[in-house]
């Protein structure tokens, strides 16, 4: 049984798409791509899945490189791509007829084109960044959350480019990105007001805000067991440890701090917005994270390999 599909909606011609999506709590780009995938593929419930299958197998192959360019380090890129693979949140919403493996996709190629603009700037580069960052605004409202960690992220992550440079860079894409978003920014705005007192989301508590960053890591959220509560501890204490030998360390401090600018801050972003504002809580939304959190646990590994022994990396790699 397919869930969260607005009945309907993709059998429309586009410009209809555009005013039907208003009166629900996303943008349109997701389900214009739909209608022109049925318009090929039919509307089965095998054709309608199969969007988000590719997308997330796209997910995948890009991941490795990226992984690669991150960890500098082909095992410990191997072992990233397993972890995002067996990614419960990947795997679970890979195969629903939502946006979410698009949000994911996007923030993918979004991370890879800074981690190029910080070294080799480039004027067609920026303006795909802005592409991509448009359409991260015009798939999901929460992207402009990971967008802004993005932001900082290009701030901070090593590169070539100096600092005077990277925020001259940041000020002309976010300003493009604005102009090409301005069209929707009403709609947006009214879909936020109406979400005031009407939006199904509770107010996370901290439980709920660790066993997110549990699932966003990759566990299967059925496989906590009946100690729930206690193996997301053990989780939550085993990710965290990951980050600070990831921090504490000088070759990995600047790309791990981007990686949690980019990541984990925007989870954190939407937790207080939801306790002062709407709730917007929505684990599934926070799908972007999955991409990021993999290398970040993964990042000591090289270390352990070049110090430790190779053995040690397969082993760890079982036991995650």
């Amino acid at each position: 049984m397919m869930r969260d599909i607005p009945p309907g909606l993709v059998s429309h011609p586009a410009g209809q798409i555009v005013r039907l999506i208003q009166a629900d709590t996303a943008p349109p780009l997701y389900y214009i791509l739909l209608r022109g995938w049925v318009n090929v593929f039919g509307h089965g419930e095998v054709a309608l899945r199969s969007l988000s299958a590719l997308i997330s197998s796209i997910v995948l192959v890009l991941f490795y490189p990226l992984a690669l360019r991150i960890l500098r380090h082909r095992a410990s890129a191997a072992v990233a791509v397993m972890l995002l693979a067996a990614s419960y949140m990947q795997v679970e919403h890979g195969r629903e007829v939502r946006f979410y493996p698009l949000m994911a996709l996007l923030a993918e190629l979004a991370l890879w084109l800074v981690l190029q603009a910080v070294e080799r700037p480039a004027r067609w580069r920026y303006a795909v960044i802005i592409l991509v960052w448009a359409l991260s605004l015009y798939t999901n409202n929460i992207m402009a959350f990971y967008l802004a960690g993005l932001g900082l992220a290009w701030l901070i992550l090593p590169g070539a480019r100096t600092l005077k440079g990277r925020i001259m860079d940041l000020a002309i894409v976010s300003i493009a990105t604005a102009l090409l978003y301005l069209p929707w920014l009403p709609t947006a705005t009214a879909q936020a007001r109406s979400l005031q007192g009407n939006f199904w989301a509770r107010v996370p508590n901290r439980a709920v805000l660790l066993h997110t960053i549990v699932m966003l890591a990759g566990a299967n959220e059925h496989a906590l067991g009946p100690w729930q509560r206690r193996n997301t501890s053990l989780a939550v204490s085993l990710i965290f440890i990951a980050i600070f030998f990831a921090l504490v360390r000088r070759e990995t401090f600047r790309k791990a701090a981007a990686l949690i600018a980019f990541g984990l801050l925007p989870v954190f972003m939407v937790y207080v917005y939801s306790h002062f504002r709407q709730s917007i809580f929505v684990d599934r939304s926070l799908i972007p994270t999955t991409i990021v959190l993999p290398l970040i646990v993964v990042m000591p590994l090289s270390w352990l390999y070049q110090t430790r022994g190779r053995w040690l990396l397969p082993g760890c790699a079982v036991l995650l």
